[in-house]
């Protein structure tokens, strides 16, 4: 906040300009101007633009209340910022362990992809050695049928005269 020269501040905001005795005193509850009293516009809001920039700091009239309450305020800040503090730092904790997990996953993923390739890799030998199979079977087959129809054959020529 800026400090007003004179008593009134030469800003016309939305129709209005404050004089310091249309201005409204007040306590800053900032924490670097904590119970500090000024004099500001009347029309301010916290959240509103409906105010003009009339301001001026009243350097040694302090609030009691204020005084009082400083050391409190200071305190619960300084806790609260301990606390964000170590909030940031869970977050970025739990900010690798998900990156972490990620990788897992992708590594797993991967491992799952080539454990799948190997399997079709597998079944598709097992097809082709059971269709080699399949097929030595029925030569067998064809072979034990031809042998019994030319059975008179096979047991002349396995005569010695």
């Amino acid at each position: 906040m800026s400090e007003a020269s004179g008593s009134s501040y030469n800003s016309n905001y939305r129709g209005h300009v404050c004089d310091m005795d249309q201005c409204v005193l007040r306590t800053s509850l900032q924490l670097h101007n904590f119970g500090r009293r000024f004099y500001g516009c009347r029309h301010w809001k916290p959240g509103s633009d409906e105010h003009c920039k009339s301001f001026k700091w009243l350097d040694g009239i302090p609030c009691r209340r204020g005084a009082a309450t400083a050391p409190i305020v200071i305190a619960k800040f300084t806790r609260l910022e301990a606390e964000a503090a170590m909030a940031k730092n869970n977050e970025m904790e739990a900010r690798a362990m998900i990156a972490n997990l990620i990788h897992m996953e992708r590594v797993a993923k991967r491992s799952a992809e080539k454990a799948r390739a190997s399997l079709r890799m597998a079944n598709a030998r097992a097809r082709k050695y059971q269709i080699a199979l399949l097929m030595s079977w029925f030569l067998v087959a064809v072979l034990f049928i031809f042998s019994l129809g030319n059975r008179e054959i096979g047991l002349r020529q396995m005569c010695l005269p």
